[in-house]
C-alpha cells in the first residue's frame, strides 16, 4: 500500500474593502473609502473603476485609473471626481450624486474584485445669528397677516434646508417660532 499524501493549500484571501453607507452633504465634497487588501504574496493593481448603479441597475462609468493609460473620466464627470489611493471623491455633492457605487479593482495576477457602498446626501443646515435693531417685520402665521414692531433687539435666525427649501425663521419672544413672508 502506498501511503496517502495530502496537499493543502492556503490561499490567503484578498479583498475590496467598502464602507456600506456614507452620507455627503449638499455642496461639500464627500470620500467613498475603497481599499484593495492584499495577500502577503502581493498582486499588482492594475486598474480602478467607479461605477453608479442607476435606479434602472444600469452601470454607469464615473471614473477610471489604468496604470498603462492613466486616468480616464466621462465628460459628465469631469471636474466633480477624482481618485485618491482606490477611494472616489465628489466634489460640491448633489441630490443626484445619492445612490449606489461600485468600486473595482483589477490586479494581477489575482483578477478584478468589487465591493459596493450606498452614498446619502443630505441638506447642511447653515445658521446665521443677526443682531438688528429697531425693526418693523410682517410675518405670516397660519395664513393670518401680524405686524409686528420691536423696539430693542431683535435676533433672527436664518436657516437653509437644503433638502426642502429655503426657508427664514424667526425667533422672539418665548421662543415662538414665526415664518417670514418671502
Amino acid at each position: 500500500y502506498m501511503p496517502l499524501c495530502c496537499i493543502v493549500m492556503f490561499l490567503e484571501a484578498q479583498e475590496v474593502k467598502v464602507l456600506p453607507e456614507v452620507t455627503g452633504y449638499l455642496g461639500r465634497d464627500v470620500t467613498l473609502p475603497c481599499q484593495f487588501i492584499q495577500a502577503p504574496q502581493g498582486s499588482n493593481i492594475t486598474q480602478v473603476q467607479w461605477d453608479l448603479i442607476s435606479p434602472e441597475g444600469k452601470e454607469i462609468l464615473i471614473i477610471v485609473f489604468n496604470v498603462q493609460f492613466g486616468l480616464n473620466v466621462p465628460e459628465s464627470f469631469k471636474g466633480r471626481v477624482d481618485i485618491a489611493e482606490q477611494s472616489l471623491i465628489i466634489r460640491g455633492v448633489e441630490m443626484r450624486d445619492a445612490g449606489s457605487y461600485t468600486c473595482s479593482i483589477a490586479s494581477f495576477p489575482s483578477g478584478s474584485l468589487k465591493g459596493t457602498t450606498n452614498l446619502v446626501v443630505q441638506g447642511e443646515y447653515k445658521k446665521l445669528m443677526l443682531h438688528i435693531n429697531y425693526l418693523a417685520l410682517i410675518i405670516h402665521l397660519r395664513n393670518n397677516l401680524h405686524n409686528i414692531k420691536s423696539r430693542g433687539r431683535l435676533y433672527l435666525t436664518i436657516v437653509y434646508a437644503g433638502l426642502i427649501r429655503k426657508s427664514i425663521w424667526l425667533y422672539y419672544a418665548f421662543l415662538i417660532i414665526l415664518e417670514i413672508v418671502p
